[in-house]
């Protein structure tokens, strides 16, 4: 009998593949990463993912509860990411 599998999620990479940047809280966060386009995809984030998007803003800050992390392409450490990412103690 074959052995039970986790279904594969689309965007899934392997375990080994590490992404790095300069924080804005210190901290180490583990888990799936979740890359969010827009704010209507937001059904799709789920409690301890990592959230990974170009940006933040105002509105977003919905999924930070959620979150382990945040992950954005664009910012600096006085960005709205990084504010609502200290807020709510969250690398």
């Amino acid at each position: 009998m074959a052995e039970p599998t986790e279904p594969k999620l689309e965007g899934d990479v392997a375990s080994d593949k590490v992404l790095q940047g300069i924080g804005a809280i210190r901290g180490v966060a583990t888990g799936r990463a979740r890359v969010i386009l827009d704010l209507s995809e937001a059904a799709n984030f789920h409690q301890g993912e990592i959230l990974v998007c170009m940006m933040t803003a105002p509105p977003w800050t919905i999924l930070f509860p959620k979150a382990e992390a945040v992950v954005t392409d664009t910012g600096s450490v006085l960005s709205q990411a990084s504010i609502a990412s200290r807020e709510y103690g969250i690398p």
